[in-house]
């Protein structure tokens, strides 16, 4: 879906039943993590879950060299993962839920974990913490990339 206030567009989330179904990356249930950090402090290494597993089922393209068969997500394989501020961008902060449910305006789907970023905290000695944003606040907040409860929501450039 395409937020027309910032022209990006949106992998859009389903499948809140509390359940997580790794063979669905749009399941809102799903969590991943950033980077495969395994106790070294690797700053900026974006080789987790969200990367290998998540964004690579979005962008799974195979082309015989003149068509497209099998075209990706919504036809495209450039999805990623979105900024912080991006992230921040479908906040929405007048939402009667907000404070007490989800943030992210529900015409994105179902929010239902922390939602991270490609943003790394660029601050010493912080660099193995990307900048997440509780959906249920709205607010904005670095989180060790090793850690395993990322939800994260694709986005592209149209």
């Amino acid at each position: 879906m395409t937020d027309t206030s910032t022209g990006l567009q949106w992998e859009k989330k389903d499948g809140a039943d509390g359940v997580a179904d790794y063979s669905n990356p749009h399941d809102v249930d799903n969590v991943y993590t950033w980077g495969d950090l395994a106790g070294r402090p690797i700053a900026g290494c974006p080789n987790g879950t969200g990367y290998t597993d998540f964004l690579a089922r979005l962008n799974y393209c195979v082309s015989d060299g003149t068509t497209m068969v099998w075209p990706g997500f919504a036809g495209h394989c450039d999805w990623r993962l979105p900024t912080i501020d991006e992230v921040a961008s479908i906040i929405d902060y007048n939402s009667p839920t907000c404070q007490n449910g989800p943030c992210i305006d529900p015409i994105f789907g179902p929010s239902e974990h922390i939602y991270g970023s490609s943003t790394t905290h660029t601050l010493a000695p912080f660099p193995t913490y990307a900048w997440i944003v509780y959906p249920w606040t709205g607010v904005k907040y670095p989180l060790w990339k090793g850690h395993n409860a990322f939800g994260f929501r694709a986005v592209r450039v149209p």
